[in-house]
């Protein structure tokens, strides 16, 4: 059965980060390889030096995700009709500010992540959808050329993701808080504790968790540049840390709604239920003054007695 993550730990940018398998086992293997290391067939993936970059705004590519992308600038169209889907590799890279339309190399970081285009969907309106396929983290290292697009001369960076006690507890511990964050989150499915639970590879779910967070462009940036595995382990686990307060006083703030709306609607029916009530007993009351009012009329009328005696009987039936 098909599974999709999407926005999994409350991402909320604009830039919306999917991790898209066929089955979940597929998609543990997939993010368990690190610095494009497969394990089924022990290849290193190779980065060409020099690679197209694709400037992105408010998000930040990291390798093991796969993400859907809007095109709609100029140069990144060229970039595009140059390259191979599955085949060719470009650079993501974040904007320094979302609103510059065309950036150059000063507009954007220097570290981002190298993709393989895996699907291009032209749109009526002109505009491009692409699915990209995070893979490695690079640095530019050389400015090649602005046009048609951004060229760079780049170098792959490894990661160190040595497999210690201390990285074992920080995985432990991030695994605990994003499972009571998945908890107490709506629409996350079930799937992703499963995922979670089975991404070995350290660098890989901090960066699972770091593509998802709900954290701001600069601090996701900071964790793209950071070697460092456990390093980044302990950053992600305080951002989880505090989005889970958030969550937790979130789910009190609610509780507490709920429960005052409870009371306000058992009172509000209480209180219907004892004006119809008095309605009830005030009409009773009513009646009751109008068969005593045309008792009394029958005895004032002085009638004959069989006759008054015939219309008491008949008033006591009423």
């Amino acid at each position: 059965m098909a599974s999709n993550l999407k926005n999994l730990l409350f991402s909320d940018s604009d830039w919306l980060v999917e991790v898209i398998a066929e089955d979940t086992a597929n998609l543990e293997r997939y993010l368990n390889n690190e610095n494009g290391q497969s394990r089924e067939n022990n290849q290193v993936f190779k980065l060409p030096g020099v690679i197209g970059i694709l400037p992105i705004r408010n998000a930040v590519a990291y390798p093991g995700t796969v993400t859907p992308l809007a095109i709609g600038r100029k140069r990144s169209k060229r970039l595009l009709a140059d390259t191979r889907p599955n085949e060719s590799i470009i650079g993501l890279v974040t904007q320094h500010n979302p609103e510059t339309d065309r950036p150059d190399f000063d507009d954007i970081y220097s570290v981002g992540t190298a993709a393989s285009v895996l699907k291009v969907i032209k749109m009526p309106q002109g505009s491009i959808h692409i699915v990209v396929h995070g893979i490695a983290r690079f640095k530019i290292i050389k400015r090649i050329t602005t046009e048609p697009y951004l060229k760079a001369a780049v170098q792959p960076l490894k990661v160190k993701a040595k497999m210690t006690k201390k990285v074992q507890a920080l995985i432990v511990s991030v695994r605990h808080a994003a499972n009571r964050v998945i908890v107490l989150s709506p629409n996350v499915p079930e799937e992703a504790s499963v995922l979670l639970e089975n991404i070995e590879n350290p660098s890989a779910l901090a960066d699972f968790l770091a593509a998802n967070l709900n954290l701001n462009i600069a601090k996701k940036q900071q964790l793209l540049e950071e070697l460092d595995a456990a390093k980044r382990l302990e950053k992600i686990s305080v951002a989880l840390a505090n989005q889970l307060e958030v969550l937790e006083l979130s789910h009190k703030i609610q509780g507490r709604v709920r429960e005052s709306v409870d009371k306000n609607q058992r009172e509000y029916f209480l209180q219907e239920q004892l004006k119809a009530i008095q309605s009830e007993l005030g009409k009773a009351d009513s009646r009751t003054e109008e068969l005593k009012q045309i008792s009394k009329n029958i005895k004032k009328a002085k009638m004959p007695k069989k006759v008054e005696a015939e219309a008491l009987r008949e008033l006591d039936r009423l």
